[in-house]
């Protein structure tokens, strides 16, 4: 049996080790040989063997660099375009589901389902298969764009609904400062102080959890929003 090099990538120890017991069982399905275990994205772009691995274990929420942000750094920036990703986390709403899967998840599975059910995943994206597991909300990208209409059409439609998110007026502002627009031309626009649009802009960091404006541009265009 072929050996699958993985990576897991979440900070909760009890649960790395547990997936740790549940591979070295002698009745485990897949081969695996574990090469690193990482608390958050930095480490696991730090690990010397990320482009040597064939599958990553990845949770959604971690510190430094969560899961959602590692996504598309590991697809765009490192290229690592046949590095199958499962993402294995508590959170089974819509709208986290289509952005993992947007920014290059193979698979989407919750913490709460069965070691039999991981297996049956982790065999699934190793096998070019897209797995999402039962009952979830929504259907991936990756059959939507199979779909009668053109890939580009489908690339165009942002699926991070950011009225969940921000106030209509933190959306304008988010959408101008991505456009470059500066801090006085907003307040201009807008007819509000430059002290106001400060303090939108602090909210809208916060809530989107970026640090700087870069990280605000990055997220619009990652986010189909520019």
């Amino acid at each position: 049996m072929k050996k699958i090099k993985i990576i897991i990538a979440d900070d909760h120890k009890l649960f790395t080790e547990g997936l740790k017991l549940l591979f070295q069982r002698k009745s485990s399905p897949i081969n695996v040989e574990i090469v690193g275990i990482c608390n958050n994205g930095e480490e696991v772009l730090e690990h010397p063997e990320i482009r040597d691995i064939d599958l990553l274990l990845l949770d959604l929420k971690m510190p430094e660099l969560d899961g959602f942000n590692l996504l598309p750094i590991l697809r765009k920036q490192f290229k690592l375009k046949t590095l199958k990703i499962l993402v294995i986390t508590q959170y089974d709403e819509d709208k986290f589901i289509r952005l993992a899967f947007k920014n290059g998840a193979d698979g989407y599975m919750l913490k709460s389902e069965s070691s039999r059910q991981l297996f049956k995943a982790m065999q699934a994206v190793l096998n070019n298969e897209v797995y999402l597991s039962k009952g979830l909300r929504t259907s991936p990208p990756k059959q939507l764009a199979s779909s009668s209409e053109s890939s580009d059409k489908v690339k165009k439609i942002s699926i991070y609904d950011l009225n969940n998110y921000l106030t209509k007026r933190e959306i304008q502002i988010l959408e101008m400062v991505s456009k470059g627009v500066s801090n006085r031309e907003i307040a201009k626009i807008l007819y509000i102080s430059q002290d106001t649009v400060m303090v939108h802009r602090r909210n809208i960091l916060k809530k989107l959890r970026v640090k700087n404006t870069a990280g605000l541009i990055k997220f619009a265009v990652e986010h189909n929003i520019v």
